[in-house]
């Protein structure tokens, strides 16, 4: 039961050109504990599976041991502003600007159209239809 008008929780499967599948499950009014608005994030793979409360470090249930790799110099707040100043400064653009987006974005629209329609929806029919251009309107003169 949900407290909001209209929609408050999706679900979606998202199938890769691979047969690869990518589950997405959410919901603004759960009922529990409360979420950070950072999301509550599990994947899971062949090898374990990864956990992350949106505000901790990740954890990692697997047999494998992780990688080691070097702590990221870009954190929190002060990491982004830090970012987005280099950026202006030197012109190159910072990780995860839209165009890296593109393809979550269409993601999005697909899943919100299927859900109204009921039938799956391929990204290559988001992008065609992102690419018309809408029908010109004159002002009528009088």
């Amino acid at each position: 039961m949900s407290w909001y008008r209209g929609d408050a929780n999706a679900s979606a499967v998202f199938e890769m050109s691979d047969g690869a599948r990518y589950t997405y499950v959410g919901s603004w009014c759960a009922a529990g504990a409360e979420t950070s608005w950072n999301g509550t994030w599990r994947i899971s793979g062949e090898k374990g599976s990864a956990h992350w409360d949106g505000d901790h470090d990740p954890e990692l249930a697997s047999d494998h041991p992780p990688l080691d790799r070097p702590a990221s110099p870009y954190s929190g707040i002060a990491g982004a502003l830090q970012v987005f100043v280099e950026a202006l400064r030197t012109g190159v653009a910072p990780m995860g600007e839209i165009h890296e987006n593109l393809m979550s974005l269409a993601m999005v629209e697909a899943a919100v159209e299927s859900a109204d329609t009921g039938v799956a929806v391929t990204l290559a029919d988001v992008f065609t239809r992102g690419r018309e251009l809408p029908p010109t309107s004159t002002a009528a003169s009088g």
